[in-house]
């Protein structure tokens, strides 16, 4: 469940460029490489974080 939707994330956050990932962390309060980490493949976005970055994006069009 865990690498599925922080995937799901990554893919739309690739497919909106617009949306700026630093901005983004620092407005979510999320540790700097949280996104950028994922979007790397590094590591997936952890748990305590889906919720708070899934309800923010829905302003942008994000769809759990």
């Amino acid at each position: 469940m865990q690498k599925e939707q922080s995937k799901q994330i990554c893919d739309f956050l690739k497919a909106n460029p617009i949306i700026a990932i630093r901005p983004l962390e620092n407005a979510l309060k999320l540790p700097i490489t949280t996104i950028s980490n994922a979007l790397s493949g590094k590591q997936p976005i952890a748990v305590k974080h889906l919720k708070k970055i899934s309800l923010f994006l829905e302003k942008y069009g994000y769809e759990s």
